[in-house]
């Protein structure tokens, strides 16, 4: 009506301009040019460079200078890694890591340093370690991280096409995870083998149980097969003790079971066999990009069933087929990507 009355009148419209007409933020070239002028001058002045100029002129003097230019390339993973090497806090954005790592170099700044203990070497001497933090594995704490990362598929980093074939790699890696540090690393393993057991159990069944939550899981099927070898290596362990009773290893059958049932429309199951000469017992794969896994397993010969390999280990005369099939969750999984697609809620609301 506004712009019906200005043009009778012959007054100029207050039309608002179109979104297409807005000029278009340029795409920074490098990290640094994301940062704000105040950052630049902080890392400036902790490198010991001159600190007036423009943006440009910061950006360039640190892209110029030896030490500092190679972070730009640098993942924050990386980044806590040399902050772990140096004994330094490793927490905060990408920008306070870099900024600690500059202080760290030329001693500039309070800089934050970990926690650490002093311990004799055999030769006498003493040095400063990283403090080990202290790992208390619950079964409950295990299932409850693994439920929430399944369901932070809502998330907006799994909501794009790249995004979503990550989210089913990124919990198979934090099972895996998970298992090397609640059942391995804290030393449950030799301490009290049972519970290591029912941590690694509790992990299997949350992916089971939340399994509908899952979306494009063809995508994870390396990181599943780390995540048995190393499960294979926690129940290997865990016989030799003789502890295990008849229920639990009913139990942990159950569980694999109903993850084969899911896994098998996928593939999942699917993976290599120890190569010839190599114990179950050595070495357990235990990180994504280590060489331990590869080490073990022949690639060549990659069509074993997985799971059934992982069952025999703890009950040696198993027989699927004379027992009853798992409950297979994958129609369900494929209704909710539906549903997702199309925008209806789910579960659909029962009248």
């Amino acid at each position: 009506m506004d712009a019906l009355i200005a043009f009778s009148l012959g007054l100029p419209s207050r039309r608002k301009r179109s979104s297409s007409t807005k000029k278009k933020k340029k795409k920074a070239d490098n990290y640094f040019e994301t940062l704000t002028t105040v950052q630049l001058k902080d890392m400036c002045k902790a490198g010991k460079l001159k600190q007036s100029g423009t943006k440009a002129e910061l950006c360039q003097r640190l892209l110029e200078h030896e030490f500092i230019r190679p972070f730009i390339w640098c993942t924050q993973n990386q980044l806590k890694a040399e902050l772990k090497e140096q004994m330094l806090v490793q927490s905060g954005s990408k920008y306070e890591q870099i900024l600690r790592l500059i202080h760290h170099k030329y001693g500039t700044g309070q800089v934050k340093r970990a926690a650490t203990d002093t311990v004799t070497d055999e030769s006498g001497e003493t040095k400063q370690v990283l403090k080990k933090r202290k790992i208390n594995p619950k079964p409950e704490t295990m299932y409850t991280r693994i439920e929430k990362k399944i369901k932070s598929v809502q998330q907006k980093k799994y909501q794009t096409n790249q995004g979503s074939k990550r989210h089913a790699c990124d919990v198979f890696d934090m099972l895996e995870t998970l298992m090397d540090e609640y059942c391995v690393k804290s030393d449950a393993l030799k301490n009290d083998p049972m519970l290591a057991f029912r941590v690694a159990k509790a992990g299997w069944s949350a992916i089971y149980d939340f399994w509908q939550y899952f979306e494009r899981l063809g995508y994870a099927s390396r990181e599943a097969q780390k995540a048995l070898a190393l499960l294979q290596f926690i129940l290997f362990k865990v016989k030799e003790t003789g502890l295990l009773s008849k229920d639990d290893v009913e139990e942990m059958v159950v569980v694999l079971e109903n993850s084969y049932a899911c896994f098998k429309d996928y593939g999942l199951h699917r993976g290599p066999s120890l190569k010839e000469g190599v114990s179950i017992t050595d070495e357990p794969p235990l990180n994504f990009y280590g060489s331990n896994f590869y080490a073990k397993y022949d690639y060549l010969n990659d069509d074993k069933n997985m799971i059934e390999e992982t069952i025999r280990i703890i009950m040696e005369d198993y027989d699927p087929k004379s027992r009853p099939k798992g409950k297979n969750k994958s129609l369900e999984c494929d209704i909710r990507g539906f549903c997702a697609l199309n925008g209806i809620p789910y579960p659909p609301n029962k009248k």
